[in-house]
């Protein structure tokens, strides 16, 4: 390296060129003296700085360099002996200044200087690690020689640096007595020599020592545990014995002396130890550190020595921490054996306890079988017993490890959640707790997971009765205090007592199918009985005739064309086919032969009354695998028997042992208590015709059954479709979808109830104060009037054209039902908001947003025709949306509020088409009840008053579906029943209880007629082919 011998020449060559010319330059410096002092400053400067830039190039981590074909490697940082030999120079040098202090001039000075920069320069070089160490994937601490070199000249420019700032700082001091110019000049120069050095000292130190932090980094990430000593109830006597351990420690470490340290929590339970650990640690915003000891077992004495180091290195950056040892006693009990190892934990824990940066704490079943040296001080100074959980204690671990459970999110078949928080919070943990007397934080949890398992088999969610049933297992060793009741009740459980809740339950799973021509039912299942009084049971519901043939009869062509005959006389009607297989046999194709032709008229004639509006199909067989799978197909459901039945009798077999663990007897239980009827436990049908007491004249008509959105008839499949999006929505379970309440599209002409459905929505969400705000989308089609829509401007008086802004109406009421009609007609500029808006549940006007997750929003279009919703209601509705936009008008599809991602984010596309013959049979019924109701509860009549069963399908068939709304149905049946109740309030007079009459349909009109006596059973129609 040329480099510094190029630099010293020049300077020697300049304090040589002023000592020559000296008598020249000394009476110039006297002259201008500023001038020179300015210049020469200027000059040592330059001179400095060069010297400076090069230490500390070289001090820098060497890079080798790839482009060159002989490239070196770099060095090491200098060994021990050359700092040792160069801090003995330096020292020399210092104790030679001392020596000539007495000497004129500034040589001891210059020896001082020259003898402090060696020795700090060459201790820099002393600082540096010869290794380093890091902290692998697995935790682990590795030292590894320093990877970090030096450049291969930094040495040889360091050593030329020292020698000569030495040579020009001594050569200045010598002759500071003949001129004193040149003395300035040398001492400078060597001041700048000295200055390189140390510059690549420190350099050196900082990127190759102490702030290298590329080579040593710990990936250890301790955080503060959540817990505190407010969420684990109980036990305030160990939580403040615990606080003022930890407060007398943190105050001895501030102080001078030996720290007291290291607790022992004792105790049979080991997962409640760890949580008093976790909660001390939040309580105090202290990291928890868990130890592990296993690695000291089988180490030498120098690798025990970098574990120690590496723990210190992992800890340091959390410090002040709490350090925990779990299952401390039997770790210690396990290594008695093993002195080496016996010998590096004692001596880890002793350096632990008098480390002055954590707290320890350790845990153990009980401290009298460890030895002495462990459970005393200075590792152990505290010993606390941990009690078994009390009843609030309990209830916090329960609570706890449930919501832990709820965390998961775990998801069943259907998106059925496993467990959630909403759940836990309705559970009643004091009733739990109370159970579970004596138990340790590890059977809690250990109940918590089998019942989570338990409910995970049966592919439901969890409930508390899992949990009871759990706790009471797992006091008896996991014994089934159940078992022999059970056996009791499913002996109990036959085919005659589970026949009644099979038919109640189908009946409410199929009541609405006869809505539509194409929805007939075919019912599987062994027992013949049983599917008939379905069959029966579902007719009556719907108050249609029911027919089938005897069982005396066999099932054949020419039955069943009678079936039919008599069917179309008496419609609305149901035909009850059984056995289908005796009609439509499974056959070979070879065996077609001529009966081929037969069997397709009879194929034709089923099909006739499967596409019949007034005819529900219903058919039966033993097994479905005997039918021909032509026929099969034709029916819009099947019915499995076997499958609801199995579905039943697990539910049954719960609600008993929810029963038995109350204490009742598994032969006294009333399963009439089962799904809150009476009616499928007793297995007898409510008569049809139970009184309505309204004032002192009974009503023999029966109550139609509630609808899922009160007060809006008809479309019961629409009705569940709404409520199971609200009914998620309210208890927090739905998944994926809107960030609202609930989210849907309207889409259907005009006059199918689509206002009278967002009425209901809203009277459903707050039956007190329903909000609706309604708002017609055809006034916002000016791009002004659209900016107005979510908030009208300051000044804007009542008489505006345009209503409040809805951002306004939520703020007043978040929890608003929004129905936005029309909504084609709005200009696009109206829908800015939307997306944000259904997506996170956040409007906004500009200024602030407002978050409004439980508000409701409902999208109204009549684009659409009724037929086209028909077919809409039964495909990928989002898809077909879009598909009829574009065949009606291309330009429509491109609306904002008509884009993909925004209908595949609501949460359900309503079809609305036109009113079926059965949605208007159901309305007229429901409206001519409500009707009947009202005008008995005004007028104080006598005796008893029924209604023919005729009589709504009478208003029906007299209204056109394409143009009838809910307000014209109920104008028609007032204007229709006018005459029947001008009669009876004429009658009134000469009525008594014993009176009985009837309003019924007379000469094709409804009038009031004198009625059969009262029964206390009312039978369905049974009418029998041929009879």
């Amino acid at each position: 390296m040329i480099q510094p011998i190029i630099i010293m020449l020049v300077g020697l060559s300049w304090v040589s060129a002023t000592l020559f010319f000296r008598h020249e330059i000394d009476p110039l410096y006297a002259q201008m003296p500023l001038m020179a002092s300015l210049v020469i400053l200027l000059v040592l400067l330059l001179h400095a700085i060069v010297l400076g830039g090069i230490g500390r190039n070289l001090g820098r981590p060497y890079l080798s360099r790839k482009g060159k074909k002989k490239s070196s490697q770099g060095i090491p940082p200098p060994s021990f002996s050359f700092v040792a030999i160069w801090s003995f120079i330096g020292f020399s040098a210092m104790l030679a200044g001392f020596a000539f202090r007495s000497y004129p001039g500034s040589l001891s000075l210059s020896l001082w200087i020259l003898g402090g920069v060696t020795l700090l320069a060459s201790l820099c070089f002393l600082l540096i690690p010869s290794q380093v160490h890091s902290e692998n994937a697995e935790g682990e601490i590795i030292f590894k020689p320093n990877p970090v070199r030096m450049a291969p000249k930094a040495i040889y420019f360091w050593t030329s640096a020292i020698i000569y700032g030495g040579f020009f700082l001594i050569s200045g001091a010598t002759v500071s007595n003949t001129s004193g110019m040149v003395s300035l000049i040398s001492m400078g120069t060597g001041a700048g020599w000295l200055l390189g050095a140390t510059i690549l000292s420190l350099v050196a130190l900082f990127r190759m020592g102490i702030a290298d932090e590329e080579h040593q980094t710990t990936k250890t990430n301790l955080l503060v545990p959540s817990e505190d000593f407010s969420q684990i109830a109980g036990n305030p006597e160990i939580k403040s014995e615990m606080a003022q351990i930890l407060y007398q420690v943190t105050n001895a470490q501030k102080g001078v002396g030996t720290v007291p340290n290291g607790i022992l929590l004792t105790g049979s339970s080991s997962v409640g130890r760890t949580i008093m650990a976790r909660a001390l640690a939040g309580e105090y915003k202290r990291p928890l550190y868990n130890l592990s000891l296993d690695s000291l077992l089988t180490v030498d004495s120098q690798t025990f020595e970098n574990q120690w180091k590496g723990f210190l290195f992992k800890i340091k950056p959390f410090n002040p921490l709490i350090i925990y040892i779990e299952n401390y006693g039997n770790f210690i009990r396990g290594i008695q054996g093993n002195p080496q190892g016996l010998h590096n934990v004692q001596t880890f824990l002793t350096r632990m306890a008098k480390n002055r940066t954590h707290l320890l704490i350790a845990s153990a079943d009980k401290a009298d079988d460890l030895p002495k040296f462990f459970t005393s001080p200075p590792i152990i100074n505290w010993i606390i017993p941990i009690p078994m959980p009390d009843f609030e204690m309990r209830k916090t671990l329960l609570g706890r490890f449930l919501m832990e459970e709820a965390k998961k999110n775990e998801l069943l078949p259907g998106n059925v959640p496993l467990l959630t928080v909403e759940m836990v919070q309705g559970f009643d943990l004091g009733k739990l707790s109370a159970l579970m007397e004596g138990f340790t934080a590890e059977d809690i949890r250990e109940v918590v997971l089998h019942s989570s398992d338990y409910a995970q088999k049966l592919r439901r969610s969890l409930r508390q009765l899992d949990i009871d049933v759990a706790i009471r297992r797992k006091a008896q060793n996991w014994k089934d205090p159940t078992a022999g009741p059970m056996e009791r009740v499913r002996a109990r459980l036959t085919d005659e007592t589970m026949a009644p809740f099979i038919i109640h339950r189908t009946s409410e799973l199929f009541s609405n199918r006869q809505k539509k021509s194409h929805e007939s039912i075919l019912i599987i299942g062994r027992n013949r009985s049983i599917r008939r009084q379905i069959a029966m049971r579902l007719s009556e519901l719907v108050s249609y005739t029911f027919m089938t043939t005897s069982d005396e009869k066999r099932l054949d062509g020419n039955e069943f064309r009678n079936l039919l005959l008599r069917a179309r006389k008496h419609r609305p009607s149901t035909i009850f086919v059984d056995p289908v297989e005796e009609l439509f046999p499974k056959v070979q194709l070879s065996n077609y032969g001529y009966h081929g032709e037969l069997y397709n008229q009879k194929v034709m004639e089923i099909s006739q009354a499967n596409e019949d509006k007034n005819i529900w199909l219903i058919g039966g067989a033993d097994d479905i695998n005997k039918i021909d799978p032509f026929i099969a197909r034709r029916f819009a459901s099947v019915l499995d028997l076997a499958e609801l039945g199995r579905s039943l009798f697990s539910e049954l077999e719960e609600f008993a042992l929810g029963k038995i663990l109350e204490g009742i007897d598994p032969d006294k239980i009333n399963f009439a208590e089962f799904d809150h009827t009476d009616e499928a436990a007793s297995g007898d049908s409510a008569p049809e015709g139970a009184a309505e007491e309204a004032g002192s004249m009974h009503l023999l008509m029966a109550e139609p059954p509630a609808e899922a959105l009160p007060g809006y008839p008809g479309r019961q499949d629409t009705q569940m479709e709404v409520r199971s999006v609200l009914e998620a929505g309210k208890y927090g379970i739905k998944k994926g979808g809107s960030g609202l309440l609930g989210a849907f599209l309207f889409a259907g002409p005009r006059g199918t109830g689509k206002l009278e459905a967002a009425r209901a929505v809203a009277s459903y969400l707050d039956q007190e104060k329903p909000s609706l705000v309604v708002r017609d989308m055809g006034l916002y089609s000016d791009r002004l009037f659209a900016s107005m829509l979510l908030q009208r401007p300051l000044g804007s008086t009542a008489q505006s054209p345009l209503p409040v802004g809805i951002y306004t109406v939520l703020e007043e009421r978040p929890d608003s039902v929004l129905f936005l009609d029309n909504i084609e007609q709005a200009h696009p500029s109206a829908w800015d908001f939307l997306m944000e808006y259904v997506t996170d549940g956040v409007i906004s006007n500009g200024k602030k947003r407002l978050a409004v997750p439980k508000s409701t929003l409902i999208l109204s279009t009549s684009l659409f025709s009724g037929d086209e919703m028909e077919e809409v209601k039964g495909g990928n509705r989002a898809a077909m949306i879009l598909e009829r936009l574009a065949e009606k008008n291309s330009r429509l599809s491109f609306l904002p509020v008509f884009g993909r991602e925004l209908l595949n984010t609501l949460d359900l596309i309503v079809p609305f088409p036109t009113y079926t013959d059965a949605d208007l049979i159901d309305m007229a019924r429901r409206t001519v009840y409500e009707t009947m109701i009202s005008y008995l509860k005004g007028h104080p009549l006598k005796g008893v008053l029924d209604i023919d069963p005729e009589v709504p399908a009478f208003i029906a068939f007299q209204l056109d579906p394409t143009l009838v709304t809910l307000p014209q149905l109920q104008r028609k049946v007032q204007s229709l029943l006018l005459p029947a109740l001008k009669s009876l309030d004429n009658a009134a007079s000469t009525l008594t209880p014993e009176s009985s009459l009837r309003i019924g349909i007379v000469d094709n009109q409804i009038q009031l007629t004198e009625g059969a006596p009262v029964a206390t059973e009312k039978e369905p129609t049974v009418v029998t082919a041929g009879a």
